[in-house]
This record gives structure tokens, sequence and C-alpha cells, in this order.
């Protein structure tokens, strides 16, 4: 048997400016084409959590729960998605957004410092982020191969290695080729 797709970042009309999608809309989807499993990721909130894991069981699709944070260190932000393992890893996902929600300036995109994500990230699993905004990922894909390896090695080390996947795009662009060639090294050495 062929190995399944499972997408792991979506976004749902609750991601405003982001996605038109209503829940509905996306089980139809996901269901349609056969997924076992689906992540609801909508950036900075999981006000389409409970909606989503109704509908999503309904159409017999197993629900996963997350979201897309920016992550902030002192050389600058970029995207994550966090996805809870498990009941442990939705209440500290809840607790972390909370935090993040509350602490930002109402002016600024909120953010999390990659330290405060340590106290949070029992029942967590960290996808890294594309080369186009994510916070290794970005550096990886304009050439900052070193702040994409120190980002890397500092969010492996907050999360058990069994929680943290680094991700790879398989477009063919030369930002995804360089990002992916930068994984490979990081990861070897």
């Amino acid at each position: 048997m062929p190995a399944q797709f499972v997408h792991l970042r979506l976004h749902s009309a609750f991601s405003l400016t982001e996605s038109t999608l209503r829940i509905g809309t996306l089980t139809k989807l996901v269901s349609g084409d056969s997924q076992p499993a689906a992540a609801i990721t909508d950036t900075n909130n999981m006000f389409g959590a409970m909606e989503f894991a109704q509908s999503m069981a309904a159409a017999g699709v197993q629900p996963i729960m997350g979201t897309q944070i920016e992550l902030e260190d002192k050389a600058g932000r970029g995207d994550v998605v966090l996805l809870a393992q498990n009941e442990t890893g939705y209440v500290n996902l809840s607790q972390l957004l909370s935090k993040i929600l509350l602490s930002n300036d109402a002016a600024q995109t909120p953010a999390c410092d990659v330290e405060d994500l340590a106290c949070y990230s029992d029942g967590l699993i960290l996808l890294t982020g594309g080369a186009l905004s994510g916070f290794v990922g970005g550096p990886a894909g304009d050439g900052r191969a070193h702040l994409a390896q120190q980002r890397l090695e500092k969010t492996g080390r907050l999360l058990c290695p069994a929680a943290f996947i680094s991700n790879c795009n398989a477009m063919d662009c030369q930002r995804n080729l360089l990002a992916n060639h930068t994984f490979l090294i990081v990861l070897i050495a």
C-alpha cells in the first residue's frame, strides 16, 4: 500500500488574510482525497479547533490540532508550526498561544521568544518552517547557513528529537534547493 499524504499545514478562514476556506470545505477536500489525517494550523489561534475536530472525525479523518506562530531570537523572526501530539500538547499549545497574545504589543505581530518555547514544549511537534519565511528555512533559503544551523540546533535541543521536524520542500526553486541542501549538511554534520 503506498504511503498516504497528510496535510500538516492547513489554514482555514480563521487565519484572517491567509485563507478563505471554511472548515466544511477543508473536510470535503481532505476526505475526498482519502487522507487519513489532517492538521489545522491557523496563524496565532485555534478558534476553529473544535469545529475542525468534529467535522474531520465525522468524515473519518483523524484531526490534528496545531497552530502557526512566529518564533523569534536576537537575529529575527520566522514561522514555525506547532502540532499537539496528545492532550498535554494541546494544553501547552493553548497556554503558549495565550501567553503570546497577551504579552505582545497590539501594534506588533505576536511572536514567541525561542527560549519561552521550552516551557511549553511537552507534547508538541515543531515543524521548522519553509524556505520563504520559516524560522530555520528562511535563513537557509537566502544563504545564511550558519544562522539556519544555529536555529536548527537550538530548537532541536528545546524539544526531544522525535518532536522536531525540519521542513524539506520538494518544489524545485533555487531558494528551496538551497534550504534543503543546508538542512542536509546540518543533519549530516
